[in-house]
């Protein structure tokens, strides 16, 4: 049952980005004459056809209310979590640690941009593989709306800019892992959702979250993380490797919290064909962390900021 429900969400999510993707295919010029009965009573809710390429970036700003209702039925039951984040409800999907009383931390990650959860493997190994090892896991869906190609430099707090809405989603699902007290939080945000949870916390994360890490290409600096980081970076994505580099000959502050590279080779943008390397990676490097110091009993987790 488990197999079948993800399978059928797998097919869910392709037929959606298919059908966001690409154009309605040219009608045949030999049948127009002849409507089939079904058609003649239920008329076309598609739009014309344009002779315009179609744009596989653009996400419809409806796919994430067309998925969301059928999310019970295509996923299994004790994954899916409902929050809410300023009066909006979304979804994540959780996965308990196996075989383990207590869990050794929580992850919560975030997918990247335009992507439902599990739509690419990245993010399906990312959940599964850290709890098999003893971690609870939760991704949350990141918002759809509104998607905008990305900018030539990271985003940044902007006085009476609107909220990125990502920002209070990552708020509300921090609150939800944080009830179960783990040990450790680590954040992972996976390409350019990276720079956005970035800036979303400007003056550094809550003091809850005592590790990230970023998946693939981003441009954020790493003088504003105050907890111990990593990234992986594909090997064959020359942009990635320069943001990087660039990272790497930035950091000149000192006493500045310890940083890991990890160069996957012969990892494309996606991390195609090393999805689980980067999950096993990921795992070794969170179970090497030092135990974080204890938090104080009056902290409280900064609000996110706008960016």
């Amino acid at each position: 049952m488990r197999v079948m429900k993800l399978l059928s969400l797998a097919c869910l999510l392709a037929a959606s980005a298919t059908f966001a993707a690409d154009p309605p295919p040219a009608a045949d010029a030999s049948k127009a004459a002849e409507p089939t009965p079904a058609a003649a009573a239920e008329p076309s809710a598609s739009p014309p056809a344009t002779d315009a390429p179609a744009d596989k970036d653009t996400t419809p700003a409806d796919r994430e209310a067309e998925i969301t209702p059928r999310l019970p039925q295509l996923t299994v039951d004790d994954e899916l979590v409902w929050l809410n984040a300023d009066s909006t409800r979304f979804f994540a999907f959780k996965r308990l640690p196996a075989k383990a009383a207590k869990p050794r931390g929580a992850i919560l990650i975030v997918p990247g941009p335009r992507a439902f959860i599990d739509q690419h493997p990245s993010t399906t190994q990312l959940r599964e593989i850290p709890a098999a090892g003893g971690w609870l896991t939760l991704a949350l869906q990141v918002p759809l709306q509104a998607e905008v190609a990305a900018p030539d430099a990271p985003p940044t707090p902007q006085a009476n800019a609107p909220a990125d809405p990502l920002c209070a989603r990552i708020t509300a699902a921090l609150a939800f892992v944080d009830v179960t007290k783990p040990p450790l939080i680590a954040l992972v945000a996976e390409g350019d959702s990276a720079d956005r949870t970035q800036a979303c916390f400007a003056d550094g994360f809550p003091p809850n979250v005592r590790a990230f890490a970023a998946v693939g290409r981003w441009r954020g600096k790493l003088e504003g993380i105050k907890v111990p980081s990593i990234e992986f970076v594909p090997a064959l994505d020359p942009a990635a490797i320069r943001e990087a580099d660039r990272r790497v000959k930035s950091a000149r502050q000192p006493n500045m919290p310890p940083h890991r590279r990890v160069d996957i080779d012969a990892a494309d943008r996606a991390f195609k064909g090393a999805e689980v390397d980067v999950a096993k990676r990921l795992r070794g490097w969170l179970e090497k962390l030092p135990p974080p110091p204890a938090l104080p009993k009056d902290a409280q987790p900064p609000p996110a900021v706008k960016s």
